[in-house]
């Protein structure tokens, strides 16, 4: 077990050693304000997306999610008696809203020397963006999973006989799927032991190898540069060597945080457990309650995408 340990925390270290590379330049398109003739403020829009998806940038559905914002209005030509549009294009930071390059072009129909104008705008707004750097977001994935090791003590109840198991080491790993921006379920399978001690002074106890099956659901939260899930759920617990019986299910809670390390992320596991029913060994029923402590390495596959269809 401490072989295993050291390996472990060894190879946490080596993930974490992240050096930033290139990424793509993330750019919000917001529908174009104000109306020329029927269908321009469509039209309008359809070419800017068009001409950040044939950039190579990724085109996503918010501005929150941002690097940049590509905005375009249409107005009437300020001249009396103009029958002409003027088609007004913006590039802003998001972060701040400030202008960073403003160009505009007067139509009155739309034809193919608009079209070529318009992606020269764009062209000439998108080419000159400074290089980003930094991974993309490793927390926008449809499925995670981690692996990692467990503190749990165990505290064991009866009516006259109490216990507790401070040195309960053990192994997990589990699963997640995010289904939702907000929400996700997820199942694991854990390795942990059963020690249960019923007369110190006899050195009667119990020792088992036990495997519990959580099923969880969960909260997603991203402040930052974090994944905080708090989650509840349920536990299935099974004795691989049949020496107790432990209850069946228990109830859990508990919170994940998650911390950007190499591809993936550094998780930080606390989770409180309690049984739905009685523990049992010869002679003897008992309650337990499990303070958990867990610390991993967490990897998301499956990237949401960010492009928008039109």
């Amino acid at each position: 077990m401490k072989r295993f340990f050291l390996i472990f925390i060894f190879l946490l270290i080596c993930f974490s050693l992240n050096a930033q590379t290139i990424r793509d330049m993330k750019i919000y398109v917001p529908p174009v304000l104000g109306e020329g003739r029927a269908g321009d403020s469509n039209f309008f829009y359809q070419q800017l997306t068009y001409e950040v998806i044939y950039q190579q940038h990724s085109l996503v559905r918010a501005s929150a999610g941002s690097d940049f914002t590509l905005r375009g209005s249409i107005a009437p030509e300020p001249v009396n008696g103009s029958r002409n549009y003027s088609f007004y294009l913006e590039l802003l930071k998001s972060s701040t809203n400030e202008v960073i390059a403003s160009q505009h072009v007067v139509y009155y129909l739309i034809d193919t020397s608009v079209v070529s104008l318009l992606s020269s705008m764009a062209y000439n707004m998108l080419s000159s963006l400074p290089t980003v750097f930094g991974a993309d977001d490793w927390r926008e994935n449809h499925l995670f999973l981690d692996a990692g090791l467990l503190w749990a003590p165990r505290l064991y109840f009866a009516a006259e006989n109490q216990s507790i198991n401070w040195m309960n080491i053990g192994l997990g790993f589990s699963g997640e799927y995010h289904f939702n921006r907000l929400m996700a379920a997820g199942i694991g399978l854990q390795f942990s032991q059963d020690w249960i001690v019923i007369s110190q002074v006899n050195s009667i106890e119990h020792r088992d190898l036990l495997l519990d099956i959580p099923l969880l659901f969960k909260f997603v939260f991203k402040p930052g540069d974090l994944m905080f899930e708090p989650y509840t759920g349920l536990s299935l617990n099974l004795s691989l060597m049949q020496i107790t019986q432990p209850s069946l299910l228990s109830w859990l809670v508990g919170m994940q945080l998650g911390v950007k390390a190499g591809p993936g992320s550094l998780v930080i596991d606390p989770r409180f457990a309690m049984d739905l029913y009685s523990s049992s060994v010869p002679s003897l029923e008992y309650n337990r309650y499990t303070i958990q402590v867990g610390i991993g390495y967490k990897f998301g596959f499956l990237p949401k995408t960010s492009a928008r269809d039109y």
